[in-house]
Order: structure tokens, then sequence, then C-alpha cells
């Protein structure tokens, strides 16, 4: 007959790392007190042996209950769901849990939930948002919770709201520079929804380049889609079309529309990247399986949760408000929608 294994305890984590289990303890609920190479090699051990606190205990030690809410928007969306996978590893390793919420793209929602978690008596709050401005954002009024809150893709100044975010600014910039280092310089944009945040910023980005390029912007070059699905690229890319203007290559908001975009670009009678050269924006899964594969901006989402998570859970125990804003700067990934166009 096997024996059962017994489950790591913190004497286990305290002698495989040469310290007191009060040093343990401490890495797990006060790391700030604990100097930085002992934390990183208490740290070091408790993943190896997949020590995982109890909360039961923790909970009664203290007043926490080492949970924290995280309130989203879809669960089935690409960006989200990756941030959120990110934000769950994070609040495991460090010991906690997380209570999952979707506003299902509904804003009017959120108030309700934060109420809700806070009444869970969650430690905290993590709100991922559409940066989406809206007439009446039920967020500019103060919550009626006393709880450490983090949001990502959401900055008011006005708000007592700390945020973790990416620079779509300068992700817009990077890709309208491949193109301009690849020779293009009739360059359109099929950008977002003008309601989104990030797509003002893309198309920021995108005028940036230009401008610094010395490249006059035609405001004949731009195109906003009106949502975010394949079936929306083809429509923006239909209407690009049918102005009639010259381009050589294209900027899109994201991949989703790119795809779209592709289909309308080959019924028109156009190959790509022979006749229009495409970057777009996410690098979901199926960026490197189109045909052409595409070339594409990477944002860095699962470390926009892990990171959001880490910052949320460092005010929950220092009581210290973060930076107002902390910024993650995104990355090219080249295949070959992108080709080189002669000098004219």
């Amino acid at each position: 007959m096997s024996r059962t294994k017994r489950p790591i305890n913190i004497r286990d984590v305290a002698r495989a790392a040469g310290v007191s289990t009060m040093t343990v303890s401490r890495v797990i609920n006060n790391p700030a007190v604990v100097a930085p190479l002992t934390r990183e090699r208490v740290q070091q051990v408790i993943d190896e042996l997949k020590y995982t606190p109890s909360s039961v205990a923790r909970s009664l030690r203290s007043s926490r209950t080492y949970t924290i809410g995280l309130i989203t928007v879809d669960f089935a969306d690409h960006f989200f769901a990756n941030l959120s996978v990110g934000a769950e590893l994070e609040a495991r390793r460090r010991g906690f849990r997380v209570m999952l919420s979707s506003t299902e793209r509904n804003p009017n929602n959120e108030r309700e939930f934060v109420t809700l978690l806070a009444e869970q008596r969650v430690d905290g709050i993590l709100l991922a948002r559409d940066a989406i401005q809206v007439p009446r954002d039920p967020l500019t009024d103060p919550l009626p919770v006393d709880v450490p809150i983090v949001s990502t893709g959401f900055f008011r100044p006005e708000l007592a709201l700390c945020s973790v975010d990416i620079d779509n600014v300068d992700g817009g910039r990077l890709a309208t520079d491949h193109l301009l280092d690849h020779g293009h310089r009739r360059i359109a944009i099929l950008t977002g929804p003008v309601d989104h945040k990030a797509a003002v910023d893309r198309l920021e980005g995108y005028q940036l380049a230009l401008s610094r390029a010395g490249i006059k912007l035609d405001p004949h070059l731009i195109v906003h889609a009106h949502g975010r699905q394949p079936d929306d690229g083809y429509m923006a890319m239909n209407e690009l079309i049918q102005r009639e203007v010259n381009f050589s290559a294209v900027f899109v908001y994201s991949d989703a529309l790119a795809i779209g975009a592709m289909r309308s670009l080959r019924r028109a009678g156009l190959r790509i990247p022979d006749d229009v050269s495409i970057v777009a924006y996410d690098n979901i899964d199926f960026a490197a399986f189109t045909d052409p594969p595409l070339t594409t901006v990477q944002q860095p989402i699962q470390e926009l949760g892990a990171l959001a998570t880490r910052i949320l859970i460092e005010y929950i125990e220092t009581g210290e408000r973060p930076v107002p804003i902390t910024i993650l700067r995104c990355f090219l990934v080249e295949r070959g929608s992108v080709k080189s166009r002669p000098p004219e």
C-alpha cells in the first residue's frame, strides 16, 4: 500500500532555506522587512517545494482574507483573458486567491461589483477596464468602499486610482516606423472605435512617426473601424479602397481587424505583401497562421496582469499608495506581411 505524501509546511521551507519559520512567515506576509537576498532565497525554496500557505491560518493571525477581487470586462476577449492569467499566477505565487467578476462590457456594472467584492472582505481589487470614453463614467464619483484598488488601461488624474497600462502611443509609433523603415511613404491606418483610448493613442503614435519622418498627414488615409471584429476590419478596408487613394502599406489597430482587412484586399485583387504591406497589433494566437503570417506589435499582456497584481498586493501589505501610473512597453514581432518598397 502506497503511503500518502504529507503536504509541505512552513517548517519544511524554513529547513530547506536555512532560516527560521518566522523569517519564512515574514517573506510571505511582509516581505519588505526581509533582506533582499534572504527574501529571494526563501521565495525560491517556496517555488521549488510548491508550498502554499494556509489562507485560513493566515486570516486568523491577521485581519486579511488573502483574497483579491478581479473585475474585468470580458473573459472571452484575448487581451483580458491573458491579463487574468497573469494576475492569477502572480496572486497565487504571493499566497493570494482571486475572485473573478465580469461586467460583460457594461461600465455601469463596475460600481456594483466593487461593492459586492468589498462585502466579501477582499483585501484589494484589480480593475481591468476597457478604456472607453463614456458620457457618464460610473467611476468618476467617489467609490463607496475603502479597499486598495489598482486599475489597468484606465487613468484619470482626478481619481485616487493607481493604474498600470501599456504604452499604446509608442506601440503605434513602433508599427509605423517599421513600415517607414521598409521604404513605405503612403501608409494608411485602420484604427479602432473613436471612443477607445487605445485607438486614440495608437493613432497618435502613427501621426508622431509620420511627423518625425517629415511626411504630411493625409486624412484620407485614416479610417475608423466601428467595432473590433474581423467583419469591422473588412468593412473599414472596403471604405479605404473605395476612397481610391494611393497607399502601399497599412497599420491596423488589431490582429482581429487585420484578418478582415486582408480578406478585403484579396477580394480587391491586391496581394499581401507584394501590393500592400500590413502591420497589426496584439499578436493573438492566429496571427502566426494567417496567409501571410502577420507582422504585429506584441503587448506584454500577462506581464501587465502580473505587475498590476504585484503592485496591488504591495499596496495591501504596506498601506503605501503606489505611483499614480506605471507604463509597460511593446515590441514588434516580424513575420511575412511586410515587404520592402523600392525607393521612388
